[in-house]
């Protein structure tokens, strides 16, 4: 056995990558924006598409919003609520049937604060607000960073 094959383990470049040795990464980047999130310029953006129903309602087939943040780990959070809002605006137009007017375009196209006010209401402790940043699922720490999340909110 030559030094090259022995120190490859028998691998060349065909059976390399067929291996998962080399130039492939099955795993997941930890940067992976979330579903409907991109960055123009500095500051990130939603977009989803409108339901194929609604497009003649809506009178566009996508819905751009910014949301007005350079911040990933803020994006990240805001996205889920405007995408909620969408949503919520989607279903209402389908419950409306064909009934919707020049209003529901008007709705549509501004952010509603539903989401958030529903949020800003309830009444949370420091200590629940400070479990559920910890415990968000969204978000991938180490196990060194968590320990110092949670000695800093003690």
């Amino acid at each position: 056995m030559s030094p090259i094959t022995f120190a490859d383990h028998g691998l060349n470049d065909s059976n390399r990558a067929q291996n998962g040795k080399a130039n492939c990464s099955p795993e997941v980047s930890p940067n992976r924006l979330p579903c409907g999130l991109w960055r123009r310029g500095a500051v990130y953006q939603y977009r989803t598409r409108v339901p194929a129903d609604l497009i003649a309602i809506v009178g566009k087939p996508r819905i751009n919003r910014s949301l007005k943040t350079a911040s990933l780990a803020v994006a990240r959070r805001s996205v889920r609520e405007i995408a909620c809002d969408i949503e919520r605006q989607f279903d209402a137009l389908r419950q409306a049937g064909g009934a919707a007017t020049v209003q529901d375009r008007v709705v549509i196209a501004k952010p509603s604060p539903v989401c958030r006010t529903s949020f800003t209401s309830c009444s949370l402790t420091f200590a629940e607000v400070c479990e559920r940043y910890l415990t968000d699922p969204t978000i991938s720490r180490t196990s060194k960073s968590s320990i110092v999340y949670r000695s800093t909110f003690a």
